[in-house]
């Protein structure tokens, strides 16, 4: 199962797993009869929110949603924490930052490939020296709009020059059901790294603690470094 996909449909516009490319435990799968018992019973909008039960073999069960469909009209991005400035970008304003290009395989930590994926977006670092980072800054932490998933990535990593907030895959722009309209790009790394439906990057001080994101709570590695 390609777990960075629970967040959303595919995690690439070129790849639509099959259900048989994404397994699911004993849990995950009783919890899909439970969730079709309530559909029939409170009817198909009762659970109108809810994109995808997944597990990971018979051992954890997570209810992941997908946000609510997003407008670029109203659309914002907040850079906030331990900056000097707190941004708030709006869509206009994100496209009107420098723009670069990413060409990369994105790999599930399951083990399948997507070869040669060109993203086009913002170099975080970009952000960061717009905003000033302090001198306790130690973690840039990536908040989706589904208000539960997050990951993060140390300040070193973070001002690296390939990491992308990217908003157009391959000539097309992201659609939410692959985390449009914005969404980090972490090369070298797993795809669950790759937060979807970006709505905050916060800059925080956790010290050699560092900090757990929503895979690494439920086990997965923090640096998530393609083996």
């Amino acid at each position: 199962m390609a777990e960075e996909d629970a967040l959303g449909g595919s995690p690439d516009p070129g790849h639509h797993p099959t259900d048989a490319e994404k397994p699911i435990g004993r849990r995950a799968f009783l919890g899909l009869a439970a969730a079709g018992v309530a559909a029939f019973v409170f009817g198909p909008g009762a659970f109108s929110r809810l994109d995808r039960w997944v597990g990971s073999g018979d051992s954890a069960t997570s209810v992941v949603y997908k946000p609510q469909p997003i407008d670029l009209a109203t659309w914002d991005l907040a850079v906030v924490g331990h900056v000097h400035k707190q941004l708030m970008l709006t869509w206009k304003d994100f496209l009107a930052l420098p723009q670069t290009d990413e060409t990369l395989d994105f790999t599930c930590v399951d083990g399948w490939r997507v070869q040669a994926r060109r993203w086009k977006g913002v170099r975080l670092r970009e952000l960061l020296d717009l905003a000033g980072l302090d001198e306790s800054a130690t973690h840039v932490v990536f908040h989706s709009a589904d208000a539960q998933y997050t990951d993060s990535l140390t300040v070193a990593e973070a001002r690296s020059d390939d990491i992308l907030l990217a908003h157009t895959c391959n000539g097309e722009l992201l659609t939410q059901d692959h985390g449009g309209p914005l969404r980090l790009v972490a090369p070298g790394r797993y795809g669950y790294k790759y937060v979807k439906w970006l709505t905050k990057v916060e800059v925080i001080a956790a010290g050699a603690k560092g900090y757990q994101g929503y895979w690494e709570a439920r086990g997965y590695s923090v640096d998530a470094w393609i083996k």
